[in-house]
């Protein structure tokens, strides 16, 4: 292939790059006769060998970096990498107790937390070590990185419980200087956190990350990783505040096989910031239960104002409630706010029969009956509203 392209190289070359050098004859008998040079090369054999070094050189960079690739990460010289097919599948010490395995997980950004689907978005580092005696890691002295370790040794088989839809940002595996294997990987995305509402908006949840080993409690024992667990300070959830991050260890019921396996938790606690729940839910309620007070200032005779305001209190109410509704899920027990909200309801929905009765009564020629129950309820109503108030947010 070389060879056929000489002679196409040598001609392009020698019509871009020549320059025209006056003939030994033409200076003799002075003529204008001249003869192509190239510039850069004396012939088209000098090309060819520049061409051929190359060739050579671009043949020979691949296969370095590949070696040393090689070296550095598949079990090369002084590298404790071991090569595919070594023989290091099974459990280390099989037969003599569980391994032991470190786990931790570090919190770098938790981003939302969603109500109604009872999950949270979350960035976290999960980092799982064990030691392997078959190995030889006398050599280390720094962490060291080898590609496919995972697959060239055993592995405790971990896994995220309540893991939704995650993205894997960082997947790699090594040796610490130590002597520890390590697989240390980088995700992104949903997490399954069951929510306690009952005092919403004033509640604290805790959002938890649970980490599971398929292996049982015979072959896998947690420990805690505490060099690479916490938090970063520099948290993007808003209207949370975060506590410091917590692990625990315990053990469940894997029930695929039915097996007691080993779990790991990491989270914190957070407690929701109110500020926005008051002023957007709360103090309009309040506003629209005091709306419908209104009907006691009016004359009893005047029926079609007081009428008008009950209803129109009665649907701002309705209209209230179904923007509410998409805050929460469809859970069997009452919030704080459902029960704040299902007594400014009936509060509400007791004016609007405080204005057929007292209207029943002005048409039955009883109107001092009925602007007598007007002046009680001037007083009733607010303190019904204290109640409803108490109830829901100290009950």
């Amino acid at each position: 292939m070389l060879s056929q392209l000489n002679p196409l190289v040598c001609a392009w070359w020698a019509l871009t790059n020549t320059e025209h050098v006056p003939t030994d004859r033409a200076r003799s008998s002075g003529g204008i006769c001249y003869e192509p040079r190239l510039k850069w090369f004396g012939d088209c054999r000098t090309l060819r060998r520049v061409l051929a070094l190359l060739a050579v050189g671009l043949f020979a960079l691949p296969y370095g970096f590949a070696q040393e690739s090689s070296d550095r990460g598949e079990g090369g010289k002084g590298s404790p990498c071991p090569a595919p097919g070594a023989g290091l599948g099974l459990r280390p010490g099989e037969g003599g107790g569980p391994t032991k395995v470190s786990v931790g997980v570090f919190f770098n950004d938790v981003t939302r937390v969603v109500d109604v689907s009872q999950t949270f978005t979350a960035d976290i580092y999960l980092a799982v070590t064990w030691r392997d005696p078959r190995i030889d890691t006398s050599a280390l002295t720094e962490t060291t990185t080898c590609q496919g370790l995972t697959d060239a040794v055993w592995h405790p088989l971990v896994l995220l419980v309540n893991g939704r839809s995650l993205q894997t940002k960082l997947d790699v595996a090594g040796f610490l200087p130590d002597g520890r294997l390590i697989h240390y990987r980088r995700l992104y995305g949903e997490f399954s956190a069951p929510l306690d509402l009952r005092r919403f908006p004033f509640d604290e949840q805790s959002l938890t990350v649970t980490v599971e080993s398929l292996l049982n409690t015979e072959a896998v024992q947690f420990e805690a990783l505490a060099e690479l667990e916490g938090s970063s300070q520099a948290q993007s959830l808003p209207g949370w505040d975060l506590a410091a991050a917590e692990s625990e260890i315990d053990f469940g019921i894997y029930e695929a096989t039915e097996e007691r396996v080993a779990r790991y938790h990491a989270g914190f606690s957070g407690t929701r910031h109110t500020g926005f729940y008051v002023f957007k839910l709360l103090v309009p309620l309040a506003l629209i239960v005091a709306m419908s007070w209104g009907v006691f200032w009016i004359d009893p005779s005047q029926v079609g104002p007081q009428i008008g305001v009950s209803a129109t209190s009665m649907l701002t109410l309705i209209a209230y409630q179904f923007a509410q509704s998409s805050l929460l899920p469809r859970i069997s027990y009452l919030t704080v706010t459902d029960k704040y909200t299902f007594g400014s309801s009936l509060l509400v929905f007791s004016a609007l029969v405080q204005v057929f009765a007292t209207s029943f009564l002005a048409q039955a020629d009883k109107v001092e009956l009925a602007r007598a129950m007007d002046r009680r309820a001037r007083w009733i109503a607010p303190l019904g509203f204290v109640v409803v108030c108490i109830v829901a947010f100290l009950g």
